[in-house]
Parts: structure tokens; C-alpha cells; sequence
């Protein structure tokens, strides 16, 4: 009986140790995941990304101008990718929409700057002379002028960016036949002259410092009237204002001064036709030294350093011109009278041809 009870014992732990060894019925623990092994999941951004990268790469710059904003909706302070999809923007609009493109490709690079003031790599100053550009062909001649001076801003060596900004005036007429015409350079230095052709006088103010008070020259007015042409184009309403190109504009003016003169015909003695003559061949004097400083500021250097030498002949040829004339009349009442007209002719046609040298815009 003893001998039976220990085999059934032994039986027993015979089976309890096959269970423990992970018999049948008995489910293995499962060993732990290796993480380091895992390859990382890629996130949205990183994804859109990509993908605006690869559109660049086949120059489809709508498609990566969405996928960029993709990025930007999930992540607003990455700079380089403003930067980017301003790019993409920018060669967009080589192809269509040229102004919206360009305008949106200003937005993301101004955004960036704005978030980085060391961002670089924009291309905000070709974007400005693009619009510029595209601004004159398309007659927004104002706008052609603001974009353009914000190209001067970021870069002062382009020639014709410099000489663009100098080839539109300003022209307003107040109603009562008075005409201004003003203009400035992207250096805050200027032309500007008053027309009044109501009456005999004129009024014209050039020159020219930064941001002054311009100096006026005045014929037959006695009051000092004096006009920031700088500050008058930042706050005037622009409503009010004709945007002219500079050629046309002087073009205006000497006719304006020449109807205004040829009024003095009308005078019967001979003390009034004296002073009259003296007075247009004034008014024309202080109008070709206007037109001048004008003509020589937007030539090109060789041509402008030859026409200050052929500027120089002209006046030894027009005083010459004015004792020839006269001098059959010396002694007489009409000898005042005969050169100052004879110098106002000579003058006149001066101006006319400097005029003419103007280049078109």
C-alpha cells in the first residue's frame, strides 16, 4: 500500500515539472519589441515638405506653392519656407499671373524678414523691379514709380532703376489755372516748378537738399511762397494727381510760358515793351537752368559731361548773338529792348531743344 501511494506521488510531480517546462496549454511569454530597431515615423510636415521639394525640382511651382502652404498651416514659424514658396511664387509668375504672383511672392519674403530680420536670400528686389516693369506696360505709371523706388531701396548700384524714377512728374491742377508738376529721386532730392498761367506771372522753385525746404525763384511776385516737395508727396491725397512722364511735363510747361509771353505783343510804348522783353528773357533764363539740371541729372555720364561743354559754347554764342543784334541800336530807345529779346529768342529754342533730350520712359 506504501509502495502505490509513492508512485502516485512521483506521477505527480513527474506531470507538474512537463508544465512548468511549457507544456501543452500554456501560452509563452512574448519577449519585448526592440524600439531602437524601428525605422521613425515620418511626420505630416516632413512629408508636405518633401513633396514641395520634389514639385520644385520639376519646376511645377503651383503644386509647390500648395505644399508649402501645408507646411505653413502646421508650422507658421519656419522662415525658409516662406522664403521658398516666395520663390516659388516668384517663378510662378514668369509664367502667369505676373502682378498677383510677384505681390505674393513681396508678402512671404516681407513675412519672413519680419520673423528673421537676418533672413537673406530673398529675392525682394528683382520681385520690385519685376512689378516696376510690369506696371509701365500695363499704364499704372504711379505705381511703376512706387515700385521702383522700393527697388532703389534695396539696391542703388542699377542704373535703371535710378533713371526710371526720374523720368515721371507729378502734374495737379487746382481749378483756377494754376499747374504744379513735381517730382523726386529715390535719394529724397527733387525737381519741382509752379505754373501759374492765370496771369503774367510765373512761379517755378527747384533744387535741392534732402528733405528741405526747396528754394524758390520767383519773377514778378514779391511774397515767399515756400513748398516741401517731399513731404507734399507723402501726405497730398494722390487722387488728386496725374502722374506725367518728365518729357511731357516740360514739354506743357514751355508752352504754358510761351503763350504767357507772347502776350507782351499786345503793349504799345516803348517803355513797356522793354520791361517786358527784360522780363521774358528773365522767365526763360531761370526756365533753361531748370531743364538743364534736369536733362544733365538723367543722361548718361559721357553724355551728359558732353553737353555741359556744348552748354558752354551756346552762351558765349548767345551773348555774342545779343551785343550783334543790338549794336545798331546803341544809343537808341529800343537797344534794352532788342537784346533782351534777342537773348529770350535764343533761349527759348535752347530750352526746346534740352527739352528734346529727355529720354522716354
Amino acid at each position: 500500500m506504501k509502495r502505490f501511494i509513492s508512485l502516485i506521488l512521483i506521477l505527480i510531480l513527474a506531470s507538474t515539472l512537463l508544465v512548468g517546462c511549457g507544456g501543452k496549454g500554456v501560452t509563452p511569454t512574448k519577449p519585448e519589441k526592440q524600439t531602437s530597431t524601428q525605422a521613425p515615423t515620418v511626420s505630416e510636415i516632413d512629408l508636405q515638405y518633401e513633396t514641395a521639394q520634389k514639385y520644385i525640382k520639376e519646376k511645377k511651382y503651383a503644386d509647390a506653392v500648395f505644399a508649402f502652404t501645408k507646411v505653413l498651416e502646421l508650422d507658421d514659424s519656419r522662415v525658409e519656407v516662406y522664403i521658398q514658396r516666395g520663390d516659388a511664387y516668384y517663378e510662378l509668375a514668369q509664367t502667369e499671373n505676373k502682378e498677383e504672383n510677384l505681390l505674393s511672392a513681396v508678402a512671404d519674403y516681407e513675412t519672413a524678414v519680419s520673423k528673421d530680420t537676418k533672413a537673406e536670400d530673398t529675392k525682394l528686389y528683382e520681385c520690385y523691379v519685376s512689378l516696376g516693369e510690369n506696371a509701365v506696360d500695363t499704364d499704372q505709371k504711379y505705381d511703376a514709380l512706387t515700385y521702383y523706388k522700393k527697388a532703389y531701396e534695396f539696391d542703388k548700384s542699377d542704373p535703371y532703376v535710378a533713371l526710371m524714377q526720374k523720368l515721371w512728374m507729378y502734374k495737379e491742377d487746382d481749378g483756377k489755372g494754376r499747374i504744379s508738376y513735381f517730382t523726386f529721386d529715390f535719394d529724397n532730392t527733387g525737381y519741382a516748378f509752379y505754373n501759374n498761367v492765370v496771369g503774367e506771372q510765373q512761379t517755378l522753385e527747384y533744387t535741392l537738399n534732402d528733405n528741405s525746404l526747396h528754394m524758390m525763384r520767383y519773377l514778378n511776385i514779391e511774397y515767399d511762397w515756400k513748398y516741401d516737395v517731399s513731404k507734399a508727396i507723402f501726405t497730398q491725397d494722390f487722387g488728386s494727381l496725374e502722374l506725367v512722364s518728365a518729357k511731357e511735363a516740360f514739354e506743357d510747361w514751355y508752352n504754358n510760358i510761351s503763350e504767357s509771353t507772347s502776350q507782351y505783343g499786345e503793349l504799345t510804348t516803348q517803355a513797356d515793351m522793354t520791361a517786358a522783353a527784360g522780363s521774358s528773357y528773365d522767365m526763360w533764363d531761370v526756365v533753361i537752368n531748370v531743364v538743364y539740371d534736369y536733362v544733365i541729372s538723367v543722361l548718361p555720364e559721357d553724355k551728359a559731361s558732353s553737353l555741359s561743354s556744348e552748354q558752354k559754347d551756346w552762351i558765349s554764342e548767345k551773348e555774342s548773338a545779343m551785343e550783334s543784334v543790338a549794336s545798331e541800336y546803341v544809343g537808341g530807345s529800343m537797344y534794352g529792348m532788342i537784346k533782351a529779346q534777342t537773348g529770350a529768342d535764343y533761349t527759348k529754342e535752347r530750352v526746346k531743344e534740352l527739352i528734346d533730350m529727355i529720354p522716354e520712359p
